[in-house]
């Protein structure tokens, strides 16, 4: 942050509350948001795609996860309680404030947004050329 802002860094992409407050500060200026649709924390941002910026995201997004073999009656009942808890008024202000979007899902989608993400940043890493090591 200190780069970015005495301007030895022209840009960054960083998360929502590492910037935060140098974004309260007026020290920084946020360009576009990372995500399919705009923060309700920053509102009058664009999303990266809106900006003009491509297809790809690199969206950081939380996850509960069980070790693997877990009985499935056990993993759904972690799922629902998750659930519950994600629906919480409370809950939902503080982390929108936060510039979270809260979502929930089952145990199948979060499988298949892993192997998602897995194979996005394969294809990201080829098309860039880099070397994973």
């Amino acid at each position: 942050m200190a780069d970015l802002i005495t301007g030895r860094l022209d840009f960054s992409l960083a998360t929502f509350n590492s910037a935060r407050s140098n974004m309260d500060a007026k020290k920084l200026r946020a360009l576009a948001v990372d995500a399919e649709t705009r923060l309700p924390a920053l509102p009058d941002i664009p999303t990266l795609i809106e900006a003009g910026l491509g297809a790809y995201r690199v969206a950081d997004w939380a996850g509960v996860l069980a070790p693997a073999g877990t009985p499935a009656d056990i993993v759904d009942r972690l799922n629902r309680e998750f659930v519950i808890a994600a629906h919480t008024p409370d809950l939902i202000a503080k982390l929108t404030e936060n510039g979270n979007i809260v979502a929930s899902s089952t145990p199948q989608e979060m499988s298949r947004l892993v192997a998602h993400e897995v194979k996005e940043m394969e294809q990201l890493i080829k098309t860039l050329g880099l070397q994973v090591h």
